[in-house]
């Protein structure tokens, strides 16, 4: 049955209906978060940012803090006396740190720093509620029949009552207008309310219908446009003061229908944007032009709106849109309205991925999945439809040729389409070089016009050259060229017209020189800079203006590659990269890198050497990039990327400007020997001596990269240098030693070179203990100081009484030396005397010759007898003696020995003598040692002359010269006990004895230090 044409119109609206429908909601991408991810409740009544950038959430079962990356969930204790339940809502910041919340019907307070409840300070009345209105530093709370208005303080500071002649008992809610008016409902009507004249006021004659229906719930006022958007009971309408009219909104100028029940919430997204937030989804209202669109949930997509039944929404301070649901939180990120995306309409799944994009001479797109269709998208319309012509199937590449898009894949023939005619066409000239080929892999036009073709099965290149139909084929091993693989997927051309190719079967690269017209292998394993790397395969190659070749490998990270030196940088997951599995490559026209990977879109800053990076969180509707799906629109300035099935274009700025942003850092809790401490705020802390086991957990605040930030902390006062955690938010340090330290911690996120400081760093002091004080070690040290006096003043005592006794014992033996001295010099010498006296008077009476002789002897004998009794007085009559005073002697006494040998002495003294006292004991041994030689000479030498020499420096030094006969020193070594007494001597006195003998004489040099 053939319909009329009107119906087949109809049909055609319906369904271009449908298409801006669905154009309209596909840019609305959302992150889901429910209590797997860690919320304590599905149900999320509230939603708000405090001023340190945190996102809180009041649940039914628990309040929530979210920081980009882990949720921390806040609780009634047992038996709380503060907190009645775990049902929280209307979260407001009154000042910095502090919440204020309903819970249940109560308000009380939350100090973020603490984390500890507490009631709210000042307030006489038990509210009900505090709504979400915020003027100023002035609060509204509702209570029942009366309501309150608060000051910063949370201080009641006005009170206004139910209108008069209002009827019935009900809540008395309050909603700010502006200047000094608020709008009142109690019991299902409006009134308005003058707050500075504390009276009430007529709405204006516009304001409402003449009917029964009379405003009963006020749901937004729009200060932009002065509108105030309320409900009459049967519908939704809208009031304007600058026109003072009022009109019901039923259906939009698109054609949707406004909300007309169950509106939670309205909030502002953009200048001309308000989002309705209903129990069955989020409708969206276009202000200038009163277009509606619909946001509804999807089961199939997981970044869809996560329920319908909305219950809350806010809008942060990057401009990103939470929505609070009965059955989770979901986020929409405000890069989302800057990308541009289809997936509708694409014949992908988990095989069939996008493949390339490229642009037509017409200004549409043009995409290819693989093993599949190529598509065109419209991009006036924003419409994807497939080509329609039967060898659009198990597609691989497209390139472009003029007004041309051609199409490779699975045929030994491809296929163009003219975007200027529309026509199909099937070019079959490679037949003949591919003749039994599954896939023709590359297709590309030189900058010379050459186009150039690759297929599988070990076939090789086919060049066909510009303008012409010759043909020429390079093959693997062909005798001329020698490539290691037999066919490639990936090329780019560089600025010398060179051509650079990779397959995704092999790690090495291969090069076609324009100049000669030969291929070289690069094998990277051999390149400096690249040689430690373990390669894959490579996925995709372009080149820099520089002449660098970038190529992205499969697990291996990124590559730059410089050819003029053969040498290489290496890029890899500690350098920023989200994964090392690299699928695409594509530089704008600021020489960023943007790469296609399986963990998200990444920029490369090359100026800035740092790497930027994007998933779902940061708005983008897919991050699962598994092909080189990518193309630059530099005309447009435009990046078009396809993950596995959806096609994506943006502007690179736009979307970089919420990548450079920077976030908060704070220390977020101290564990001091185990227990948490509570004020994180306080930021001079002083602790105890045992307080010094200290565990500092800190965070980076971000709400769309808050999984991307890695940290460095130092403890100044025990680090020399920062210390790398990574993606771990805490630092540990035990048995800290008494001091004042400071604790720094820094953020960035990967791929970032700059770091973002803590701007208030934890200051801290570890007292020293009593026993290492300084007053302590100073009482220490004087006790020690007098016991040490004690002891030392007993010791000295006592050695100073054992000095006097030997002193007194040593007078006592001088004493009696003297005695001794005197009685031999009294007694013995007076006999000695008497027996020379008497032998002397009896050898002049006797005759005989014999018996003088022997009277000779006797008369001698007592004469020896008489000098060594002198010595031996002389050495007992004193005790220490000046060593003038001995030389003096020892000259004296040598002297005389030699006058009575009839032998000449000289002698050489001193002029001036130190005034050096000997003791007895270096006294006799001197004197005795001098005698001995001189004795010695007496006897032994024949000398007629003997010299005597004392030197005085740092030694005393006495020499014995005669001019004798000499001996050998060696030779009467062991006669007699003369040299023997020398050594014997001199080694008592610590000094030295020095002989030298010839037929002239003989000297002895007597050395003693002094």
């Amino acid at each position: 049955m053939k319909l009329p044409y009107k119906y087949y119109l109809l049909f055609l609206l319906l369904n271009f209906s449908v298409l801006v429908s669905q154009s309209q909601t596909s840019n609305f991408f959302f992150t889901n978060y429910t209590t797997t991810q860690g919320l304590p409740n599905n149900y999320v009544t509230s939603i708000m940012q405090d001023s340190r950038g945190f996102l809180w959430i009041a649940t039914q079962e628990g309040l929530s803090r979210f920081d980009g990356k882990n949720f921390k969930n806040f609780y009634a204790a047992k038996n709380d006396s503060i907190v009645k339940n775990n049902l929280f809502s209307n979260i407001s910041e009154y000042k910095k740190g502090h919440l204020v919340l309903n819970n249940s019907e109560h308000i009380i307070c939350f100090n973020t720093y603490t984390e500890e409840f507490y009631n709210v300070p000042v307030f006489g009345v038990k509210p009900t509620s505090l709504d979400k209105q915020q003027h100023g530093n002035t609060y509204y709370v509702n209570s029942l029949n009366k309501g309150y208005l608060l000051n910063n303080k949370l201080e009641i500071i006005d009170s206004i009552n139910k209108p008069p002649g209002a009827e019935g008992d009900d809540w008395l809610h309050i909603f700010y207008l502006e200047g000094d008016s608020v709008v009142l409902q109690h019991n299902g009507k409006l009134f308005l309310y003058n707050t500075r004249q504390r009276k009430y006021e007529s709405f204006p004659s516009g304001f409402g219908f003449s009917d029964k229906n009379q405003p009963s719930l006020f749901y937004y006022f729009d200060s932009v446009k002065k509108e105030i958007y309320f409900s009459d009971r049967p519908g939704l309408c809208r009031y304007s003061f600058l026109t003072n009219t009022t009109e019901r909104l039923t259906i939009s100028s698109n054609g949707l229908p406004y909300p007309q029940s169950y509106i939670n919430q309205i909030i502002s997204k953009e200048k001309n944007e308000l989002w309705f937030l209903t129990v069955n989804g989020i409708q969206i209202l276009n202000t200038v032009n009163n277009t509606l669109t619909n946001v509804i949930s999807n089961p199939v997509k997981t970044n869809s709106l996560i329920f319908d039944d909305v219950r809350s929404g806010f809008i942060d301070k990057d401009n990103n849109c939470w929505i609070g649901t009965r059955n989770g939180l979901s986020k929409l990120n405000a890069n989302t309205e800057k990308i541009k995306s289809w997936s509708e309409g694409f014949m992908t799944n988990s095989e069939n991925v996008l493949l390339s994009v490229v642009k037509g001479a017409d200004e549409n797109m043009y995409a290819s999945v693989y093993a599949n269709k190529a598509y065109q998208v419209n991009i006036v319309t924003g419409n994807v439809a497939a080509w329609q012509h039967p060898l659009n199937r198990y597609n691989w590449n497209l390139f472009t040729k003029g007004d041309e898009v051609i199409r490779t894949g699975g045929t030994n023939k491809l296929l163009s389409y003219n975007t200027k005619t529309k026509q199909f066409k099937v070019l079959d000239f490679l037949k003949p070089y591919y003749p039994d080929i599954e896939l023709i892999t590359i297709g590309f036009v030189h900058s010379n016009g050459d186009e150039w073709y690759c297929a599988n099965h070990g076939v090789g290149f086919v060049r066909k050259l510009a303008n012409s139909n010759i043909f020429k084929t390079y093959k693997k091993d062909d005798g001329i060229n020698h490539f290691s693989y037999g066919y490639y997927t990936s090329y780019t051309e560089d600025k010398n017209k060179d051509l650079w190719f990779g397959v995704n079967k092999s790690n090495k690269l291969l090069h076609w020189v324009y100049k000669t017209d030969t291929f070289i292998d690069i094998d990277f394993y051999k390149v400096k800079g690249a040689e430690n790397v373990i390669y894959g395969a490579i996925n995709d190659i372009t080149h820099d203006a520089t002449g660098n070749i970038w190529i992205g490998f499969e697990g291996s990270g990124l590559i730059k590659y410089n050819p003029v030196s053969n040498t290489a940088i290496h890029y890899a997951i500690a350098d920023g990269l989200p994964t090392n599995y690299i699928s695409g490559l594509q530089f704008d026209n600021k020489n960023r890198l943007w790469l296609n990977t399986v963990n998200g879109l990444c920029c490369f800053i090359v100026d800035e050497n740092k790497f930027i990076n994007f998933k779902k969180e940061d708005g983008l509707p897919d991050d699962h990039f598994t092909d080189y799906c990518r193309y630059f629109d530099s005309a447009k300035n435009q990046l078009w990327v396809g993950s596995n099935n959806t096609l994506m274009a943006f502007d690179p700025d736009e979307l970089l400007k919420s990548g450079k942003q920077a976030f908060p850092v704070y220390v977020d809790e101290i564990i001091i020997n185990g227990n948490r401490y509570k004020d994180t705020l306080q930021n001079d802390l002083l602790l105890s001596p045992f307080q010094n086991n200290l565990q500092f957990h800190f965070i980076g605040v971000d709400l769309n990269k808050g999984k991307d930030i890695e940290y460095s902390y130092k403890l100044q006062g025990a680090d020399k240098d920062w210390n790398f955690s990574g993606s771990n938010q805490s630092a540990s340090y035990a048995n800290i030693k008494p001091g004042r330290y400071l604790f720094k911690v820094r953020a960035r996120h990967k791929g970032e070179n700059e770091w973002i400081e803590i701007k208030e760093s934890l200051q801290f002091t570890i007292a020293t203990p009593w026993n290492n004080s300084w007053w302590f070690i100073l009482l220490v040290c004087v006790a020690i100081g007098f016991v040490i006096w004690i002891i030392s003043r007993a010791y000295y005592l006592r050695r100073i009484e054992k000095q006097q006794a030997t002193i007194e014992k040593q007078q006592a033996i001088s004493n009696e030396r003297s005695r001794i001295a005197a009685d031999m010099h009294d007694d013995m010498g007076a006999g000695l005397s008497r027996i020379r006296y008497l032998s002397a008077t009896m050898k002049k009476e006797i005759q005989d010759d014999g018996l003088k002789n022997d009277f000779d002897k006797l008369i001698t004998g007592s004469d020896e007898l008489v000098d060594k009794m002198n010595d031996i007085i002389w050495l007992l009559n004193s005790g220490d003696e000046t060593l003038e005073n001995v030389l003096y002697y020892i000259r004296s006494q040598c002297s005389e020995m030699l006058d009575h040998a009839n032998i000449s002495f000289e002698y050489s003294l001193p002029g001036i003598f130190p005034g050096k006292m000997i003791s007895s004991e270096e006294k006799r041994n001197l004197y005795l040692v001098v005698k001995e030689a001189v004795h010695n000479v007496i006897k032994h030498s024949l000398a007629t002359k003997v010299n005597l020499y004392v030197q005085i420096d740092k030694q005393l030094k006495i020499i014995v010269a005669d001019n004798g006969k000499g001996f050998n020193a060696e030779e009467n070594k062991f006669k007699g006990n003369g040299l023997g007494n020398y050594k014997k001597r001199m080694d008592m006195l610590n000094g030295n004895l020095d002989i030298q003998s010839s037929a002239s004489g003989t000297i002895i040099s007597f050395e003693v230090p002094l």
